[in-house]
């Protein structure tokens, strides 16, 4: 890298410096002789299943844990399904029942409300009765008394017609003794 002889110390780059080698501080031990050898190592996987032989048994396993949930997936969803028909079925008894009880009940206040209705209009054609007896009877009261007031009155038109008569045949006969005098 070349530095610029202008350029100010805090803009120059450090250099990495590197220790040079050294030689190893330790020494290997000493080669052991066929005396310190012994015997040979005993087989420690000479009892254990070999790496081919735990896959097999792994995949056997899986595949009984597998048919073990399909199986213990497939009892538990009957016995769901099993308890869902007991359960519809209750539900479906619970409906009729109560859908029984609520005709009852309707039949007996429709029962209750004919028979309420019925007693109304009894009422109603009584009072209407009573009504129309009572105008009958105010009409031909009237009536009558219309009657004898008429005939009063045609009493009383004659009675008048009388007096005028009366008083016009006294009035003619009293003229001419007037126009005599």
């Amino acid at each position: 890298m070349l530095q610029c002889p202008a350029a100010p110390a805090a803009y120059q780059q450090p250099q990495a410096q590197f220790a040079l080698p050294t030689p190893p501080q330790w020494q290997a031990p000493p080669l052991p002789t066929a005396d310190d050898l012994g015997p040979p190592p005993k087989r420690q996987t000479d009892n254990m299943p070999t790496p081919a032989s735990i896959e097999n048994q792994k995949q056997a396993y899986a595949r009984a844990l597998d048919q073990q949930l399909e199986s213990g997936t497939r009892t538990i969803n009957e016995q769901k399904n099993q308890a869902l028909d007991i359960l519809r079925n209750a539900a479906e008894e619970k409906k009729m029942k109560y859908t029984m009880e609520l005709d009852e009940q309707l039949l007996q206040q429709e029962f209750e409300l004919d028979e309420q209705c019925h007693q109304q209009i009894m009422q109603l054609q009584q009072a209407a009765f009573q009504q129309k007896s009572q105008l009958e009877h105010q009409a031909s009261t009237l009536i009558m008394e219309f009657k004898q007031r008429q005939m009063q009155e045609q009493l009383q038109n004659r009675l008048y017609q009388q007096k005028l008569k009366m008083y016009q045949m006294r009035a003619r006969l009293s003229r001419p003794e007037e126009e005599q005098t």
